[in-house]
C-alpha cells in the first residue's frame, strides 16, 4: 500500500497516526494504570512507591524493546519463520509491515 506513495506522504500518515494513537489511546490508559505513582495521595509518596513505579516503567521498556527487536529481525529476514526461510518477508518498510501483520496473526500479501 505504501510502496506507491511518495516518502513524505508515508511519513506524514505515519506520524499523524502515531501521534493520534499515543494521545488518545495509549496515554489515557498509561496514566490510569500509573495514577498511584503519578498522583500519590494521603502521604503515600515514598521510596517504595518510586521503586514500584520505576520497576513497572523499566519492565514496559524492556517489553517494548523486545517487540521492536522482534519486528526488526522479522523485517530483515534474520528471524526464523515457521514456514521456512523462503517465506521470510523482505527488508525495509514492507518487511516491517509484514512483521507487524504476522505478529497480529493477519495474513501477509506479496
Amino acid at each position: 500500500m505504501f510502496a506507491a506513495w511518495h516518502q513524505w506522504k508515508s511519513l506524514l500518515v505515519g506520524n499523524t497516526a502515531s501521534v493520534t494513537l499515543l494521545t488518545w489511546v495509549v496515554m489515557p490508559v498509561v496514566t490510569r494504570a500509573l495514577r498511584f505513582w503519578l498522583l500519590p495521595g494521603n502521604g503515600r509518596a515514598g521510596s517504595r512507591l518510586d521503586a514500584i513505579g520505576a520497576a513497572i516503567s523499566i519492565a514496559f521498556l524492556a517489553f517494548a524493546a523486545a517487540v521492536v527487536l522482534g519486528l526488526y529481525q522479522r523485517s530483515s529476514g534474520t528471524y526464523p519463520d515457521r514456514l521456512g526461510p523462503a517465506s521470510a518477508p523482505p527488508a525495509g518498510p514492507a518487511g516491517l509491515a509484514a512483521g507487524v501483520l504476522a505478529m497480529a496473526g493477519l495474513p501477509r500479501h506479496s
